[in-house]
């Protein structure tokens, strides 16, 4: 699963070591599951579940005989046994105790059934609601099965599984499992669907999904079918074509990631499917799912296909990082996480090259540096007050990092034949980190102890301080000095072992590369070099091996930058570069940085010097900004563009953001760079623009196949900080305008948060009420949670706890 998500409980800065947080451990197992028989009935339009649940059970030990499963808030709870028909329970709306009136031998079986029944579960199943279409299905990670399926809610148990799916025939549903479709036959009014799962799954990735859905096919590989399945009859008319923009590149996908770790794809079909608000995106083994913001249409493709493969070949990684080797414990999720958000850098790399490769690499830098500012925790970390507090950036971006280091540490080679044998070795098992350490010490002949506990077992990451200097008058010597000041004895950060290239310009085109090390506790590393004449360029980690952040750097004239921005051979130095002539802001970095908005060949460097420009607010940037919001020939970089522009509160920016929207609806232009606009244009403050503004909230149509156009509309009457348009945004708030999707209606509730900052007292009072009354009634529990957000902000003139309370029942 893509990394998403925040926490409710605003009182937790950090979730790791806070009085709330406690360490986890996996459960004792007497009775260990071996297969679920899940058979049930649905009614999407009652939002009731009616099942039977039947599990064999072999006894871990001698005298086994007591086994207890997560159920929560179930209904008319039944326990039996075939083999014991004096087996007793108990339930008390969250646990199942069995006790089997005997004890079992070692590897004896039984079976254990539970009917039950449950309505409108506040998790782990989604119903549709009116405008969405007809469908319901289920989204279980990390903890969240138990709400419907009564299970030891625990990625250390794996069974394999048989469902058995009631819909009513007449309604002529589509009903998908995991694994493979055995039959599927009318009896009576129902139609029952009948699939099984061969290989071994834990709750968190069971998944069904039932509905009216338009397929598309995605073609074959090695006989298994692909097939793509989207919403039919909701808000949007999506097409197979639409299905073919979003997932087309599948096939191609599974063939990458079988080249990449040397396993076949292990299941016998690969579905994926797009729904609602499943809450982006989920691994389910063989049934992918997602929510309707990754659909693409020819309208959104060239500006959003690029992150939609991102989180398409993620999740596929799953099948073999997380699925066919399975976790035992949330604390050692990065081996899925951190292993998926590599390998879909790696496809970046397949697809298009070194540049976007490390393009991407500094993307993920920067949203791990972003989070570490706020809090840092080990990778690898058994405390917490909830399993889903660890899915950050920590595991994301900086896990993906570190295994990215550790690739350069090992070689490619060695390290992904090292991975190929890991997973085939540990193929249907569960594991720690320390099985991946030693399959790869073992492959490679290579301690690598030290590397987890700094890198896994550590918090934090290095921080650099660098100087360059040249003097002529001693032949000629080059000096450059690294020096580590990332420690902290409060926050438990130490000193990290690094291996850093330093590349040299030293003639026109002429480059030398050495390498520095800090290691056994040094905290600086130098260079001595001699060298012709003063490089022209030096480069700090040109092809971005290491994970490091820099706090300061001397001895880099503008000179040596506006050269490497211009001439550097890699998105490293250039991206170095331009970063240090934004700390420069002499007028030649500027005029540089100007020049590269235009000419750099990469879209992100040109995304980047758009982001820092808008964030310096330097008025003689503006020109050329506006120039390349409609110069900008790749759709990725256009929304930064038009983000930056909107930090310029002046008439020039007015006039341009209002050109592009006017000249967008005639155009179609892609919907995040209309909303951005949109968006932007709201931060002018002109109350005039109220009316436009609203047109792009209120008039369906015109944001198309996508929430971004709406929920930009949104945030943008909130940049306007005006009474009239927080007015606007409560009246499409409650009673609730379902034409919106649920992430527009959230987008609402931010942007009231947001805008009553600057409303009187008795207008946040006003606020507060009204808030109060969205986060206590809406039943779209995302709409619900976002609310609860805005009243803890909103906390000097109402008291939320209330609703934070009758919230806390319902998430």
């Amino acid at each position: 699963m893509p990394c998403g998500g925040t926490h409710l409980d605003a009182r937790l800065a950090d979730p790791f070591t806070d009085s709330y947080a406690k360490p986890h451990y996996q459960p004792r197992l007497p009775l260990r599951p071996t297969h679920i028989a899940l058979e049930h009935h649905f009614s999407i339009a009652e939002r009731t579940i009616q099942g039977t649940v039947t599990h064999t059970l072999v006894a871990q030990w001698p005298g086994a005989h007591v086994i207890t499963l997560h159920a929560e808030d179930f209904d008319q709870v039944q326990v039996t046994s075939p083999d014991d028909d004096k087996l007793s329970f108990t339930y008390d709306g969250h646990l199942i105790q069995a006790v089997f009136s005997f004890p079992l031998a070692n590897d004896e079986k039984v079976s254990l059934v539970i009917s039950y029944h449950v309505i409108d579960p506040i998790d782990g199943v989604l119903f549709s609601i009116e405008r969405e279409g007809h469908w319901v299905v289920s989204d279980h990670e990390t903890e969240r099965a138990r709400y419907w399926l009564p299970v030891i809610d625990h990625p250390s148990v794996r069974t394999t599984l048989t469902f058995k799916l009631h819909t009513p025939a007449e309604d002529n549903l589509i009903a998908l499992a995991n694994g493979e479709l055995i039959s599927e036959q009318t009896v009576g009014s129902e139609k029952v669907s009948h699939w099984e799962m061969k290989q071994l799954t834990p709750s968190y990735l069971i998944c069904v999904a039932i509905g009216r859905f338009v397929v598309a096919d995605g073609g074959e590989h090695h006989g298994k079918p692909i097939k793509f399945f989207g919403v039919k009859g909701g808000r949007h008319p999506y097409t197979e074509e639409d299905l073919a923009f979003t997932f087309g590149r599948t096939k191609e996908m599974i063939e990458f990631m079988e080249n990449k770790v040397h396993f076949e794809l292990p299941w016998p079909k690969y579905y994926q499917f797009c729904v609602g608000d499943v809450g982006g995106a989920m691994e389910n083994s063989s049934l992918v799912s997602y929510d309707e913001w990754y659909m693409l249409d020819e309208r959104s493709a060239s500006e959003r296909s690029h992150r939609v493969d991102s989180t398409v070949v993620h999740e596929l990684a799953h099948t073999w990082f997380g699925d066919t080797v399975v976790c035992s414990d949330f604390c050692h999720s990065f081996l899925k996480e951190s292993f998926a958000t590599l390998i879909s850098a790696e496809w970046y790399h397949h697809k298009d090259g070194e540049e976007e490769f490390q393009s991407t690499l500094t993307r993920y830098a920067e949203a791990s540096f972003s989070e570490t500012a706020e809090y840092v925790r080990p990778i690898v970390w058994r405390s917490y007050e909830s399993s889903w507090s660890l899915f950050d950036r920590h595991l994301y971006t900086n896990g993906a990092w570190r295994l990215h280091m550790l690739r350069n540490k090992l070689g490619n080679d060695t390290f992904w034949s090292g991975v190929s044998r890991y997973l085939h070795k540990r193929a249907w098992q569960t594991v720690e980190t320390d099985d991946f350490r030693r399959d790869l010490e073992d492959y490679a002949h290579e301690e690598l102890c030290s590397f987890f506990d700094q890198w896994f077992y550590s918090k934090g990451h290095p921080v650099l301080e660098i100087s360059f200097s040249y003097d002529a008058s001693k032949s000629g010597l080059a000096t450059i000095t690294i020096t580590q000041v990332q420690r902290d004895e409060k926050k438990g950060v130490g000193l990290f072992d690094i291996t850093i290239d330093v590349a040299m310009e030293v003639g026109s085109g002429v480059w030398e590369t050495h390498t520095l090390t800090m290691e056994n506790g040094s905290t600086f590393a130098q260079l001595v070099e001699k060298v012709p004449s003063k490089p022209l360029q030096v480069v700090i980690d040109p092809e971005k091996k290491v994970l490091y952040e820099i706090s300061k750097v001397n001895g880099l004239g503008d000179d040596m930058c506006v050269r490497s921005l211009a001439h550097a051979p890699t998105f490293a130095g250039r991206h170095q570069a331009l970063e240090l002539l934004f700390q420069s802001g002499s007028r030649r970095a500027r005029a540089a940085l100007k020049d590269a908005l235009k000419k750099d060949n990469h879209w992100n460097i040109r995304s980047t010097i758009a982001k820092r420009m808008g964030n310096s607010k330097r008025k003689d940037y503006l020109e050329v900004l506006i120039d390349a919001a409609f110069t900008e020939h790749d759709a990725r970089a256009t929304p930064t563009i038009l983000a930056a522009i909107g930090e310029f509160r002046e008439p020039e920016a007015e006039k341009a953001l209002l050109k592009f929207i006017q000249d967008g609806c005639d155009m179609m232009r892609p919907y995040g760079a209309m909303g951005m606009a949109i968006s932007s244009l709201g931060k002018m403050r002109n109350i005039e623009h109220l009316e436009l503004i609203t047109s792009f909230l209120e008039e369906f149509r015109k944001g198309g196949k996508s929430f971004e156009i709406p929920r930009a509309a949104a945030m943008g009457l909130g940049h306007l900080r005006d009474w009239k348009a927080t007015e606007v945004l409560m009246r499409n708030s409650y009673p609730p305008n379902l034409n919106l999707p649920n992430r527009v209606r959230c987008g609402l509730l931010d942007a009231m948060a947001k805008s009553a900052v600057y409303e009187t007292r008795g207008n946040r009072i006003k606020l507060f009420d009204f808030i109060e009354r969205v986060c206590m009634s809406d039943e779209a529990k995302m709409v619900a949670m976002v609310a609860g957000r805005a009243l803890v902000s909103l906390s000097d003139v109402g008291n939320p706890i209330k609703a934070l309370n009758e919230l806390e029942k319902t998430s």
